[in-house]
């Protein structure tokens, strides 16, 4: 029984918040969530939130790092203006880039040589075969004129030359990968990675770029130099570089062979590491996955790993600036290198990287950090972060983060925003999207980590657009149906308030405790058989709007009126623990207006108009009570019923008002003076009923003494001892004459004198009471 109760109870709550619409805010909160979850586990891509997340990467990566500083290392040859005007138009004669080469490996011995150059043609010079056909048709030819052509030969062989001068060097070739048709392969691939695995490791791994077509080297140069890397880039959706693969893989013989990166080649032959080992994602407990998430490289013992993200890709830290303005790289014109202008061995164990900036090359690449980025230094860029440690980081759990982070912030601004107006959710939701920001910045400085954030505050700025659109549309709608519903019961004010949390109320009848209030117009009965309809309307109109002037600002909740009786309580739809005091001064204000109208009407030559009031405390029912055709939001109870009898007693004692003892109980700003214990037909439960003996004042020394006698009456009256109470009597009425509870108690005070009661007799007296033929006006002085 216990259980089904609480189960009802929550399937009303539950009920309850669905009709003010707190279950329309929570599933209007979900649908950022449902619908960005997708985008998040990497179900569906969005391109909008992608490009929003790929900016706020270029933001971090321009405000979140340190300024560019130079890095000696690594040095660039760039064949840049200045050395096409010298040397002619790309692409050189290789003899060119043969002396090139042999001044930086010979006479400047730096450390590593990489070329960001193709070399997938031989270099093609028609001029022996000219002098040989010329020969030829002369009709010379010989031993001795074959050995000259043979020399000629050789000494025209300009691919030969470069062959010759990068022959056993420590040189990193330049290639270029397809994996879209036509599959074209030219020239010849130098030696894959030497795989070192472990036990478990997979073969292969889908995500890495498959090259299907390349632009190799020349055999005899790729045989010559033995080291190579691929220069592609990864170019985003929105074209802007931010990754490169660090390797890809190849199909060859039944078995798939991973080629690396120029850049990671040059690192590898710079530290002399000949084998790596691909590391896949391996969940704890799990076998491996095939997912590659670094490339671990091993020199004397010790091992260090190059991580990458998705597709072995690998994440560019770009710094700000670029090119020989940026000061991140030394860059030396090629053209100062041929005309040996450096000094010898100013270059010694650098790691030289050739490359062009020039525009008319088209090698500049889009980058977060500028619209023009060499591509020689994106190769630079890779290759100073692995030296350094210094990575960035898109970890597998990226994915379970931002979905978790969603549904977490989701929740918070769902318990939060519908407890605040719209400066608090707005201040709400720009603090956790601030909180976000710092957390991820402090991550992205720290450990290089690249979090999803754009999807984060989308969720966030979309949950709040959504929860704001609520409260200015449905809300409003709420609003206008709480006006329908208790506007004509409670003041503006009040439903005001109802409206910030229109969850809270309700018109489902509930138990609890409240104070309700009759208030009956006196004589107005025989007042109205001598006036027309539209008279009688005018005044009854006229008193209750003074009326309700009087309970709107005390709280109180119009019930109804019946006739010339209005009928009000306090404590809901509004709680209000104060509830008995703003009833009973309530009561005492109506008492003050009614003085005041009937000094207008008796100016005007009109009879005054009485009121008596009855209130009572206690457990009553609150809720929307009638009929499919009429209803009203109301009260019911024993409680209620106690407060319409009280109301007529207020005649039969002569005082303005009557209250019940629960009442009084919780009022201690009045002064109270007992009236009588009655029990109400039908109940066998004795009650006490009062009269506030002042509206709220201190006692002067009169109404002192007056109270004072009047407990001691009481005393005695409980007591039976009739004399003393006779006695006391005599000076109650001597202090108020006119006091018509002392004229009441003189008649049965003399009936006990006469007649004395019972022996258990236990003071109570029946409703059934002779009402006094006195009335007292609320208008009247009660002394």
């Amino acid at each position: 029984m216990v259980r089904q109760s609480r189960g009802r109870r929550w399937a009303r709550q539950g009920l309850n918040l669905w009709r003010a619409g707190g279950w329309g805010r929570v599933l209007l909160g979900l649908v950022p969530l449902l619908v960005m979850l997708p985008h998040a586990l990497g179900i569906v891509q969005y391109g909008t939130v992608t490009r929003l997340e790929q900016q706020v990467h270029d933001v971090m990566l321009m405000h979140g790092r340190a300024p560019a500083t130079l890095d000696e290392r690594i040095v660039i040859v760039d064949v840049d203006e200045q050395s096409l005007q010298q040397y002619g138009r790309w692409p050189w004669s290789r003899s060119v880039l043969a002396s090139l080469s042999e001044e930086l490996l010979q006479r400047q011995q730096v450390a590593v040589l990489g070329y960001d150059v193709l070399f997938a043609e031989p270099e093609r010079d028609d001029t022996l075969p000219r002098v040989s056909e010329w020969l030829r048709s002369q009709r010379q030819s010989g031993p001795v004129l074959d050995e000259q052509l043979k020399q000629l030969a050789e000494r025209f062989d300009r691919d030969g030359e470069l062959v010759r001068a990068l022959q056993g060097q420590p040189v990193v070739l330049g290639y270029y990968y397809s994996n879209r048709p036509p599959v074209l392969e030219t020239g010849s691939l130098t030696p894959p990675l030497r795989i070192k695995p472990q036990p478990g490791d997979p073969e292969v791994y889908p995500r890495v770029p498959l090259m299907q077509g390349y632009a190799g080297s020349l055999p005899a140069l790729a045989r010559a130099v033995g080291h190579g890397g691929f220069i592609n880039a990864e170019i985003d959706s929105d074209g802007v570089l931010r990754s490169i693969p660090l390797v890809a893989r190849r199909l060859e013989e039944g078995r798939t062979a991973y080629y690396p990166a120029l850049a990671l080649e040059m690192l590898m032959l710079a530290l002399q590491v000949d084998a790596a080992r691909l590391v896949p994602l391996q969940p704890e407990g799990l076998p491996p996955q095939q997912r590659l998430i670094g490339i671990e490289l091993e020199q004397d013992g010790r091992s260090f790993l190059v991580p990458t993200v998705a597709g072995g890709r690998f994440l560019v830290p770009f710094r700000s600036g670029s090119g020989v303005p940026g000061g991140r790289y030394r860059y030396v014109s090629a053209k100062d290198v041929l005309d040996g202008r450096l000094a010898e061995g100013e270059l010694r164990h650098k790691l030289v990287l050739v490359g062009t900036t020039a525009p008319g090359l088209r090698d500049l690449r889009a980058t977060p950090v500028s619209t023009a980025y060499p591509g020689v230094e994106v190769h630079a860029s890779v290759l100073s972060a692995m030296l350094d440690g210094d990575f960035l980081q898109a970890p597998d759990y990226s994915r379970g983060y931002a979905a978790v982070a969603m549904m977490l912030a989701v929740g918070l601004l769902l318990v939060v925003l519908a407890r605040t107006g719209m400066v608090g959710a707005l201040l709400w939701s720009l603090g956790m999207a601030a909180v976000f920001v710092v957390f991820h910045l402090e991550l992205f400085i720290r450990e290089g980590l690249m979090l999803p954030l754009a999807s984060i505050l989308l969720t966030i700025l979309l949950t709040y657009v959504l929860h704001t659109s609520f409260g200015f549309f449905v809300e409003r709608r709420t609003k206008r149906q709480l006006v329908e519903l208790f506007g004509h019961y409670v003041p503006t004010e009040l439903v005001a308030r109802m409206a910030t949390h229109p969850e809270q109320y309700t018109t489902q009848a509930v138990s609890r405790e409240l104070t309700v209030m009759f208030c009956d117009l006196q004589q107005f009965t025989s007042l109205s058989e001598s006036m027309d309809p539209e008279s009688l309307q005018a005044l009854l109109n006229d008193i209750f709007n003074r009326m309700a002037d009087v309970i709107g600002p005390n709280h109180g909740t119009i019930d109804k009126y019946m006739g010339d009786c209005v009928m009000v309580f306090w404590g809901a739809p509004v709680a209000d623990e104060a509830h008995a005091w703003h009833a009973v001064k309530t009561a005492i204000e109506l008492r003050a207006m009614m003085h005041g109208y009937n000094q207008e009407r008796r100016a005007a030559g009109l009879p005054a108009i009485g009121a008596s009031i009855g209130i009572n405390t206690g457990l009553m029912s609150v809720g929307d009570m009638g009929s499919e055709m009429r209803r009203s939001y109301t009260v019911i109870g024993d409680a209620v019923n106690l407060a319409a009898r009280l109301e007529p007693l207020a005649r039969t004692y002569g005082v303005p008002m009557v209250v019940g003892e629960q009442t009084v109980q919780q009022v201690a700003q009045c002064h109270w003076q007992w009236l009588d214990r009655i029990r109400v037909s039908g109940k066998a439960q004795a009650v006490n009923i009062y009269v506030p003996f002042t509206d709220g004042s201190e006692l002067d020394a009169g109404q002192q003494r007056e109270l004072g006698l009047w407990h001691q009456f009481r005393q005695d009256y409980l007591a039976q001892d009739w004399k003393r109470c006779d006695a006391l009597l005599v000076q109650l009425q001597a202090l108020a004459p006119r006091r018509v509870l002392y004229r009441l108690y003189r008649e049965r005070i003399d009936d006990f004198l006469a007649r004395p009661p019972a022996a258990d007799w236990d003071g109570v007296t029946l409703q059934t009471l002779k009402k006094s033929a006195d009335v007292i006006y609320l208008t009247e002085d009660a002394g």
